[in-house]
This record gives C-alpha cells, sequence and structure tokens, in this order.
C-alpha cells in the first residue's frame, strides 16, 4: 500500500453498548482518544464468580449475541450517557437504568448476574478454544480458559493501556473490518456480527488487506487518524 493510496469508504458504522451483545448502526459517531462514545459501557456480570458474560464462551452464554443493545437518545462527548434499551433473544425488553433490570437479566440468562457500567481495573472472562490446531500458540485445544482483559491486560505487563480505566474493551478501544475479508471466500460461513466491529471499510481489495496496514496510521475523513496496531484475531 503507497503511503497515501485510497482504500475505500466507509459502509457501515457500529456500536455496542453493552459487552457482548449486538449493537446499533448509526449515520454518525463521535470519537474520543476512548473510542467511539457509548460504546462498550455496560457489561453482564456473573455474581457467582465476578467474571464478565462474553460471546468467546458459547456454551456457558449461548444467548448473549442474540440480543441487543442501543441507547434510547444520542450522546454527546463529556455528557452522561442516557439509558440503553437491550432487547432479549426471548422478546423481552429491558432499561438499563430499570430497578429490575438485573433480576430480568439474571431470568433470562439462568444465573445470577448483574448490569455494570464500570470495569475495575480491567476484567475476567472465561473463553472457549475449539479443538483446533494453532488457534491456541500454548496448545489449548477443547477448554476454557481465563483471560485477564481491559486495562489490567496491560498492567499485569507494565504496558501502559491502550484502553480507558473502567471500560469493557478487550485490548483496543476501536475496531475496523474491510468487506474483503468477507468475500474472500464467499462460500464460507463468514458472519460478521461475530467482530463486532466499530467500522465497515468498502475496499475494491481482495484478501486479508488489514493486514498491510499493520503499523500504519488510517485516515477516515479530515479529522480521524487512526494507529492500526494488530489483526483481529476471530474469523
Amino acid at each position: 500500500m503507497n503511503s497515501s493510496e485510497r482504500v475505500g469508504r466507509i459502509r457501515a458504522l457500529w456500536r455496542y453498548p453493552v459487552k457482548s451483545m449486538l449493537g446499533e448502526e448509526l449515520d454518525a459517531v463521535d470519537l474520543s482518544d476512548g473510542g467511539v462514545v457509548g460504546d462498550r459501557a455496560y457489561a453482564v456480570v456473573d455474581r457467582e464468580t465476578d467474571k464478565i458474560a462474553s460471546a468467546k464462551h458459547p456454551k456457558l452464554w449461548p444467548n448473549l449475541l442474540a440480543c441487543r443493545a442501543a441507547f434510547v437518545d444520542s450522546t454527546r462527548p463529556g455528557d452522561e450517557l442516557p439509558p440503553v434499551r437491550i432487547e432479549l433473544a426471548d422478546g423481552n425488553a429491558v432499561l438499563s437504568d430499570a430497578p429490575d433490570v438485573d433480576a430480568v437479566l439474571s431470568r433470562f440468562f439462568g444465573r445470577d448476574v448483574e448490569l455494570a457500567h464500570a470495569a475495575q481495573n480491567g476484567y475476567t472472562i472465561d473463553q472457549y478454544h475449539p479443538d483446533e490446531e494453532h488457534y491456541d500458540p500454548e496448545g489449548h485445544r477443547d477448554e476454557v480458559v481465563e483471560a485477564r482483559l481491559g486495562a489490567a491486560f496491560f498492567n499485569e505487563r507494565g504496558l501502559p493501556s491502550a484502553v480507558p480505566e473502567g471500560s469493557f474493551f478487550d485490548l483496543f478501544p476501536l475496531s475496523v473490518l474491510t468487506t474483503s475479508r468477507g468475500e474472500l471466500e464467499p462460500q464460507s460461513r463468514f458472519d460478521a456480527r461475530r467482530f463486532r466491529m466499530n467500522v465497515t471499510i468498502e475496499t475494491p481489495a481482495r484478501g486479508f488487506v488489514e493486514n498491510e496496514w499493520l503499523g500504519r496510521t488510517l485516515a477516515i475523513g479530515d479529522d480521524v487518524r487512526l494507529g492500526v496496531a494488530l489483526p483481529d484475531p476471530r474469523a
């Protein structure tokens, strides 16, 4: 890729108010150093384990990705976030500020859970590693592995955190997907929902074009500059 090559155009912008749930497609978003305003603002916490519910463990949370969350009003940088409406897979819905929100979510998931608005020094999830060669460099296959993510991932390694304290981002505050990935194997079971990306870029390039962007800066419009740090491991 040339230093100033045009790589495509924005096809979609997404925000996910509750971690690991489906989100909302928007015409425009506000960006800060902490990513899209309101993105991953909430998460479901398992009170028994104090771990975050994650779509990376589908055996424990099979219906999490079938739920959808969206803010009831527009968001503005620096302002208090409005409530989130959570639509559950059984057809019921609840607001994030409802007195019974934890009870509603607990009944739906069949576990004692609560809706949290801040992660204390990062958080922990259980992630299922399938029985596939090379999926995990440490060799975990067909087992559940505990992972510390968010700010804790960086703090434990003595590194400056790439995500704001208290956020529910795994490793980075913004993610990008191109249409070339879905078109790479048209007959495959590619599902963009599993990636839950904030920005989808329509590009004429073929293959895993994002890999060529690593270590470079992606310019969106006149004002947004994104440093490309890591390929998303989910495929």
